[in-house]
């Protein structure tokens, strides 16, 4: 049976990867592995690399992404339009609700919709980091796996921060 890590960052991670996605390659060649993932913090900017060198080694390529999730990321959009004092406490304020969520390519749609989601919360959503809105990636789910993330993300917030606790339900 073959194993293949689906949370993977290398060197085009905004936060912690290591290594680069040729080398990442080499060594998945090197040890007869099927498929290889990349899922870098908040950017795609490594797919084409990964693509080519998948190729060339007859490896399938699992394409995604760790992207920086926040609940109010809507109001992120509005409050990056204006830099009166309120938007700037807003922004800042969101800016602590943000979470980590793995989004996986699963076919040629699911592909598509991620760029679209990786471009819109550069250009829409960022503050600091790119941010998608659960909006944003609802209306764009066909062909996308989304798994919970990692420490970052906001199910393992609530266990290790145990707001579970806290609720009465």
């Amino acid at each position: 049976y073959y194993f293949t890590h689906l949370h993977v960052h290398d060197c085009f991670s905004i936060k912690d990867g290591v290594g680069h996605t040729k080398d990442r390659v080499k060594w998945a060649f090197e040890n007869d592995k099927l498929c290889l993932s990349t899922t870098n913090h908040g950017n795609i900017s490594n797919w084409m690399l990964m693509i080519n060198f998948c190729k060339e080694k007859n490896i399938k390529p699992i394409l995604g992404i760790e992207a920086y999730f926040n609940r109010e990321a809507e109001k992120l959009r509005i409050a990056n339009k204006s830099d009166d004092r309120k938007s700037i406490v807003l922004r800042k304020n969101l800016r602590k609700q943000g979470n980590h969520i793995t989004l996986l390519a699963k076919n040629l749609k699911g592909y598509y919709n991620i760029i679209t989601c990786s471009n819109d919360a550069w250009v829409n959503g960022f503050y600091m980091y790119p941010y998608m809105s659960p909006e944003l990636i609802k209306n764009h789910t066909e062909g996308v796996i989304c798994l919970s993330g990692c420490s970052g993300s906001e199910i393992n917030k609530v266990f290790s921060k145990k707001y579970y606790i806290e609720s009465d339900k």
